[in-house]
């Protein structure tokens, strides 16, 4: 009997950390249970699906790193050593193109490949997506960065993965033609059913009830206020030219803003960002045409589908913010870790360092 393997490809924005945290801490039990799960980082597989995709982490010309194909290379000697069956989980799996596909299915020959879909509203996933990619340097507004996406149908001048990871009709298409109807599973998120998820999970894996559930982790990487937002995006405009991504990353990504969307909680007065009714209203229509082609490719379907079409967003126009509060300033300043710069920075910049510091002391 064939190994099986299951890629849980995403997509992104879809609880996808909850059930890589869950999957992680519940590590030992699945091996018992005959389940490895296997990764390249320490929870996820996310550098294995960049190496896979031929993606640069950052900025391609400030800085950006590419993934060597080492990295896939070295999750794939896992699965194939493992006896037991294996599951492997990065919502940038989501990403690969036809020829990508056409890889690791020949990577996979011989297996019992099992695909697995994680998937919520597209209209929930505006607002979210949005801060995902002010993370990453975006510096327009969410007003602007709307009418980008919405302007050409799957096409994005501002962030051009956009449509990569939403147009999900497309991409589970793909996969089915890779890999068939019948090894493609789609788990329906529902916020009012959160357990839904987990469940759905051990149902595809075969595993007991409750093997699965929310992890209350360190960090909840929670969504960002209205004058977060704002103190993100001034900075995101004002971040200069000349500072390369491992600047950006290390300080403001995982410095700054890492610290307050783990370690500080919203308060109910925080003001919420908004989605204008003309952005809900065209997602609407979006979202009808990619469940009649998710139907018609008769994949295995966890859930409800037409819950897909649900648009109850945050909806209006945002404010404009000239002005934070002391306590967010406070919190973005408080995200600067001196062991997180000493790994982060390479060590020929930390050799440089040290030497002019040297000669400066011998100087005296």
């Amino acid at each position: 009997m064939p190994k099986k393997v299951f890629i849980h490809v995403g997509f992104h924005k879809t609880g996808t950390t909850a059930i890589q945290e869950s999957l992680f801490a519940n590590s030992k039990t699945l091996k018992d249970l005959g389940t490895t799960y296997a990764r390249t980082g320490k929870k996820a597989a996310h550098r294995a699906a960049w190496a896979l995709s031929d993606k640069t982490w950052g900025w391609k010309d400030r800085g950006g790193v590419k993934t060597p194909i080492s990295e896939w290379q070295k999750l794939l000697r896992k699965i194939k050593l493992r006896k037991s069956q294996v599951i492997v989980s990065s919502e940038f799996f989501s990403e690969l193109s036809d020829e990508h596909l056409s890889k690791l299915a020949l990577d996979l020959k011989g297996m019992d490949v099992q695909i697995i879909f994680t998937i919520r509203p597209f209209s929930k996933m505006l607002s979210s997506s949005y801060q995902q990619y002010l993370k990453y340097g975006l510096k327009a507004s969410y007003e602007e960065w709307l009418r980008d996406i919405f302007a050409v149908p799957n096409k994005s001048k501002l962030s051009p993965s956009f449509w990569k990871r939403h147009n999900h009709a497309k991409v589970i298409a793909r996969w089915q033609r890779t890999f068939g109807s019948q090894n493609i599973h789609l788990i329906v998120v529902d916020e009012n059913e959160p357990d839904h998820l987990y469940r759905s999970f051990e149902e595809v894996l075969k595993l007991p009830q409750q093997t699965l559930n929310a992890v209350n982790s360190v960090g909840s990487n929670r969504s960002l206020s209205h004058a977060e937002i704002s103190l993100l995006l001034a900075i995101n405009r004002a971040f200069p030219a000349s500072r390369s991504w491992p600047d950006y990353e290390l300080f403001i990504r995982n410095g700054a803003f890492r610290y307050i969307t783990d370690e500080i909680k919203l308060s109910e007065l925080d003001e919420r960002l908004l989605t204008p009714q003309w952005a809900l209203d065209i997602s609407k229509e979006f979202s009808k045409k990619n469940v009649e082609k998710i139907e018609s490719l008769n994949v295995n379907i966890y859930g409800n589908l037409q819950k897909l079409l649900t648009t109850d967003v945050a909806v209006g126009e945002n404010s404009e913010i000239s002005e934070i509060s002391l306590d967010v300033a406070a919190s973005a300043l408080l995200g600067f870790q001196k062991k997180a710069v000493l790994r982060k920075y390479s060590n020929k910049e930390i050799s440089r360092e040290a030497f002019r510091r040297l000669k400066k002391i011998f100087k005296k």
